[in-house]
C-alpha cells in the first residue's frame, strides 16, 4: 500500500490562505474609485495587501460570499442601505468572467428594484468564504462603505433639484 504525501503544495497553499485571508473582504463603491480595497470587515479598517495576500486572493477558487447594495438618501436626508446577500454554491476565482457577468446581472436587477430618486451609488463588498459562512450585519456595511465615501456623492432627486435651480 503507498502512502500519500504528506504535504502538497495545494493543502500547504490553502492553509496559508485561511490564515493570511481571515476577516479581510474586498470592497468597492462605484464612482471615482478605479480599484477594489482590501478590508478588515471586523475593524473595519484598510490592509495594505502584500503579493502574497494578492495571490490568494486571485489564484485560488474560492465560494465567494457577496453583499451588492445600493446606497441611497431620501428627501429627508436620511441616508440608508439596502443590500443583498450572494452565497456562490461553486468555486470561483476572482478572474473568472461567469462569475462577474453573474454579479452584473444580478446587481442591475437588485438596484431595478429601488427608487430610482433615493440612489446615490453602487457598493459591493466580497468575502471568500473559509470555513463559516460570514454574514455582514448593515451597520459593518455602513462603517466600509462611509470609509470608502459612499455618501460623498448626490441621489437623483438632489442632481435634479440642483439642475431646477441653475
Amino acid at each position: 500500500m503507498s502512502k500519500r504525501k504528506a504535504n502538497t503544495p495545494i493543502k500547504r497553499k490553502q492553509m496559508i490562505a485561511r490564515t493570511a485571508l481571515k476577516n479581510l473582504c474586498i470592497a468597492m463603491v462605484l464612482g471615482e474609485a478605479k480599484y477594489c480595497t482590501v478590508m478588515n470587515y471586523k475593524s473595519c479598517n484598510e490592509v495594505k495587501v502584500s503579493q502574497q495576500v494578492a495571490e490568494l486572493i486571485a489564484g485560488l477558487p474560492w465560494k465567494w460570499y457577496f453583499e451588492c447594495s445600493v446606497v441611497c438618501r431620501d428627501q429627508q436626508g436620511k441616508e440608508y442601505i439596502v443590500s443583498e446577500t450572494v452565497h456562490c454554491e461553486s468555486a470561483y476565482r476572482q478572474s473568472d468572467p461567469r462569475l462577474n457577468e453573474f454579479l452584473n446581472t444580478h446587481h442591475k436587477a437588485f438596484l431595478a428594484k429601488q427608487n430610482n430618486l433615493h440612489v446615490i451609488t453602487l457598493a459591493w463588498v466580497a468575502v471568500p468564504a473559509i470555513g463559516d459562512k460570514v454574514d455582514l450585519e448593515i451597520e459593518t456595511l455602513d462603517k466600509i462603505y462611509t470609509k470608502l465615501g459612499a455618501f460623498d456623492y448626490l441621489s437623483t432627486w438632489e442632481n435634479n433639484k440642483m439642475e431646477e435651480a441653475a
